[in-house]
């Protein structure tokens, strides 16, 4: 595999450097490729340009595969260029290439997804992997990408989202001489020579505390959140207004959602009019999120690994797929975090407006990311422990005589920390006084206000799903009588060995409480009474049997009973009241269920 990298200045030249490298090629230098796949960047979605580009492609080179994508900014040879046209040349010498691009209408991307798949399915040979090319200001891509993994894929996945600079109007990907401004494009890379290894990191840090996505609307606009509206969320902690300087202002801010075992970050594009927040990848009520930003350090750091992990799997192309937030968070330095790949191997890529990656049942739709793609056919032409210079960004900051140069990296960095330090103390404190709000001072257990809450929960959780419950109310028997013989503080010790019995009674799912004074509640979700007056008769015995010291002999009497459909949380304490007094008149120390 070889790999050319260049910018397209003229036709004219462009076309002479191509046929030149066709010349190369039809002599069998270095030898006959098997497959040659074209990937075009373009700064501009003119088309004119992008089908003068693409015809000389396809005029020097008939038997090539040309795609591409308009971007946020191009990536050439590993350094970051913006207003230009990429081309990156992969010539294959053991891997042959299948193009499929299909068009849809918003609403139909599981569907494109499918078809996609099918399509790519019905190759027989091995698919060593899958370059996608998408337009996610046009349609769902996450939805799209749902449909291609719905059966399960056994290769990589991997790609980018089309961008146009920022203006988040109008993005387009290249198939060939089809140019597509919604839907998708899939190169399936066969072989059974060729090698992929992709690397994917963030650098984004959360700043803020947890918050929680409400209500959703098309699975890529959100709503509310925390029960308030979207828009709010970037008002108020960032004093972002809802113009059409949105997108630029808050890109840099994406949300971390976190997501089966994932932290996504996703990219706002747009706020609406009625304070929803439009994504450029899909949210869904229920994600958890912070506000992350970019941290310098971190990027840096992980481009190091990225790079250094690369060079052990010495690749003959790489490929990066960025996300644009980058190049506005890093500015000038931007290059810190591409131009070591190029050290590696040719490096080529784009700015993108999402990076997917996946294999198997998922592939993930990201934001905020870079995604690095090394390719190779064949064996490492050197040896697996190659010796690859080792890039430190701390050396090269100091070597360089100005002491100013990417000071708003080190002041950034500064900043994302003290704002971490500061977030996880008041998230500290917050977690210990939320503890306190619902914790009995004496005993430890919950209190009522936290005993409703629980109620409240389970009879939702029964009236949407139908599961049982059933709760036990306990009474410390003839408790006054240990209060006025041996005072308050033995009858304190009574109430906290009694609440240790609890403790070490109940399961983990289980919620006990202190009702009031010597009255006791448990909660026990997915529980028969029949289980649940189990539970109480163990409790009982253990009480019963309990050593207390000067008080001798302390007991209780227990109320048992399921709840019922339709009951509402006073009907049940009511009940639960009644079958505890009916305890209490069979001679205390008893359990009776209801």
């Amino acid at each position: 595999m070889k790999q050319h990298i260049g910018v397209v200045q003229t036709i004219p030249d462009f076309q002479s450097e191509l046929e030149v490298l066709a010349g190369r090629l039809q002599e069998g230098q270095p030898e006959i490729p098997s497959a040659i796949l074209v990937q075009l960047f373009f700064s501009s979605d003119n088309l004119e340009w992008i089908n003068q580009v693409t015809d000389a492609v396809l005029t020097v080179m008939p038997e090539a595969i040309v795609v591409g994508a308009t971007t946020d900014g191009e990536i050439a040879n590993g350094k970051t260029l913006t207003n230009s046209t990429v081309f990156s040349i992969s010539v294959f010498a053991k891997t042959t290439l299948r193009v499929v691009a299909d068009t849809c209408l918003p609403g139909e991307e599981l569907a494109l997804g499918e078809g996609l798949r099918d399509q790519l399915l019905k190759q027989e040979q091995q698919i060593a992997g899958v370059l996608f090319l998408a337009t996610p200001l046009s349609i769902n891509v996450s939805s799209l990408l749902d449909g291609l993994a719905s059966e399960g894929i056994n290769f990589p996945l991997f790609g980018g989202g089309a961008g146009d600079y920022a203006v988040m109007e109008h993005s387009l990907v290249i198939a060939n001489r089809q140019t597509i401004d919604c839907g998708a494009v899939v190169v399936a890379l066969i072989s059974d020579d060729l090698v992929i290894k992709e690397y994917t990191y963030s650098g984004w840090m959360p700043l803020t505390r947890e918050m929680t996505i409400t209500a959703t609307k098309n699975d890529r606009i959100a709503t509310e959140i925390d029960g308030r509206p979207a828009y709010d969320v970037y008002s108020g902690y960032l004093g972002i207004e809802n113009d059409q300087q949105f997108f630029l202002n808050s890109l840099e801010f994406p949300f971390l959602v976190k997501r089966d075992n994932e932290l996504l970050g996703r990219t706002p594009m747009k706020a609406t009019e009625d304070g929803g927040i439009h994504f450029i990848a899909d949210v869904k009520p229920g994600d958890k999120f912070r506000i992350g930003y970019g941290d310098p350090k971190e990027i840096i750091a992980h481009a190091k690994h990225a790079r250094d992990e690369l060079g052990k799997f010495c690749p003959e192309a790489i490929f990066l797929y960025t996300c644009c937030c980058r190049r506005f968070l890093m500015q000038n330095d931007v290059e810190m975090e591409t131009l070591p790949f190029e050290e590696v191997a040719p490096t080529a890529g784009f700015y993108t407006y999402g990076e997917f990656l996946g294999k198997g049942s998922h592939i993930s739709h990201y934001n905020s990311t870079m995604l690095v793609v090394g390719m190779r056919e064949g064996e490492p032409k050197q040896p697996m422990d190659c010796d690859v210079v080792s890039w430190a960004p701390e050396a090269d900051l100091a070597d360089k005589p100005d002491l100013y140069k990417n000071q708003h990296i080190r002041v950034v960095t500064q900043l994302i920390h003290f704002i971490e330090t500061i977030t996880a103390e008041l998230e500290d404190r917050n977690r210990e006084l939320m503890q306190l709000a619902v914790t009995d001072k004496l005993t430890g257990l919950f209190n009522r206000a936290k005993l409703d809450q629980v109620l409240d929960e389970e009879i939702v959780r029964h009236n949407r799903y139908g599961t049982e419950f059933c709760v036990i109310m306990a009474d410390i028997d003839d408790f006054k009588m240990i209060n006025d013989t041996f005072g308050h503080h033995k009858g304190d010790a009574a109430l906290m060995a009694f609440s240790d019995i609890l403790r070490q009674s109940i399961r983990a799912n289980d919620t006990a409480g202190r009702w009031g004074g010597e009255e006791f509640l448990i909660v026990l979700p997915h529980t028969s009474v029949d289980a649940a007056a189990q539970t109480a008769e163990k409790i009982r015995a253990l009480v019963a049997s309990g050593d207390y010291g000067e008080v001798k002999t302390v007991t209780a009497s227990f109320g048992v009973l399921a709840h019922k459909s339709g009951e509402t949380v006073d009907d049940l304490l009511l009940r639960a009241d009644m079958a505890l007094y009916a305890a209490k008149r069979k001679g205390r120390n008893a359990v009776v269920c209801q």
